[in-house]
């Protein structure tokens, strides 16, 4: 019968076949070409059990500085330690991959952890992160159980960046949801070109 079923309407099923590979062509081209400003972390260990930083519409900025750090950034594999640096940090790239950046944040009173974080780059650029990975060393360091699910990471599309210098910060979503904390700019990276 479904033989029959085609012969009989083969046009139509021709019109529904080609209608479907057209959707998933689209669907697929879509999701390369989001590689905007709400890019997410693609790997599997990074979108377990992490939520979105919520938009900053209406929230209010707050007075103080929420305890944050930069950690690291990586590359196809390659990771460059950030966190501590003084002055500028060199890394090599490639302009044609996504870097991703972590590290953690917490509410302003070091008690809780926060809503959510951005990465800002030179003051006005902001990427939403990922946030919630587990930091049992951030909980342990400040002496607050709940501030052990405080990691972020935030991947920022190739286009972004190109060979030059950079001013990275962090603003960050408080735990009420209701303002953020602008941090002043954690460290300047300049970024080789490298191809590979």
């Amino acid at each position: 019968m479904p033989v029959s079923f085609l012969k009989k309407y083969s046009i139509e099923a021709a019109i529904i076949a080609g209608f479907l590979v057209l959707l998933v062509a689209a669907v697929v081209y879509s999701r390369l070409q989001d590689g905007g400003a709400n890019a997410q972390p693609q790997t599997a260990a990074l979108r377990a059990a992490l939520h979105d930083t919520p938009s900053l519409d209406g929230l209010r900025k707050d007075a103080g500085k929420a305890p944050v750090s930069l950690d690291v950034i990586s590359q196809s594999g390659q990771q460059v330690t950030l966190a501590g640096a003084k002055g500028a940090v060199s890394v090599s790239f490639s302009p044609d991959r996504a870097l991703t950046f972590s590290g953690w944040a917490v509410d302003g009173d070091a008690a809780n952890a926060a809503d959510g974080v951005y990465l800002v780059v030179d003051g006005s650029r902001r990427f939403p992160a990922a946030y919630g990975i587990d930091r049992p060393d951030v909980a342990q360091a400040f002496h607050a159980p709940n501030a052990e699910r405080s990691g972020f990471a935030v991947d920022v599309p190739p286009h972004v960046f190109h060979a030059g210098a950079y001013r990275l910060g962090l603003l960050v979503v408080d735990k009420s949801g209701k303002g953020y904390y602008v941090d002043a700019p954690q460290v300047t990276i300049v970024f080789g070109d490298q191809r590979r």
